[in-house]
């Protein structure tokens, strides 16, 4: 009879963490990108932790990080840019908003083009490309089908 040792390695919770956020990094991403942004005008940044990254504030025994969820680097940045897009579509369905505003709500809505969550993700790209061109003509029936289904959660 042979018998086989199975031999595994272990390893340490940084080393199975790293190059995840912690919740509190991720947080400090999304605010910190958020200063970078400006929001229509009545639109506020949200407060709570969990709007921002979409988990709880970390367990403070845990040495402040609390990888229950994992959130890529970029994580928070990325929540911080579909926020903000949520607000400008917001703002251009505003019933009876004048076309100056409009417009400029669209130019601003165009910007999210330059987002990394835009470039990264092709998903997410094809899902913006069709109602935003049909925003830039000044259709905006497709942005309210778009609207509700995106953003719904985030502007609570």
């Amino acid at each position: 009879m042979v018998s086989v040792l199975a031999l595994t390695s272990c390893s340490s919770d940084k080393d199975e963490h790293e190059g995840w956020l912690s919740v509190a990094e991720a947080k400090a991403e999304y605010v910190a990108h958020s200063k970078t942004l400006t929001l229509p005008p009545e639109s506020k940044w949200p407060t709570e932790t969990l709007a921002m990254v979409g988990s709880e504030e970390p367990d403070p025994e845990k040495d402040g990080k609390d990888y229950s969820v994992r959130i890529e680097p970029g994580g928070g940045r990325a929540n911080a840019d579909e926020y903000w897009l949520c607000t400008w579509q917001r703002q251009l369905l505003k019933e009876g908003l004048p076309k100056s505003e409009q417009s400029a709500a669209v130019k601003e809505i165009a910007k999210f083009k330059e987002a990394a969550v835009y470039k990264n993700d092709s998903d997410r790209r094809d899902r913006f490309d069709g109602p935003f061109k049909k925003a830039e003509a000044g259709d905006y029936d497709s942005m309210i089908i778009e609207f509700p289904e995106q953003c719904a959660d985030r502007l609570k």
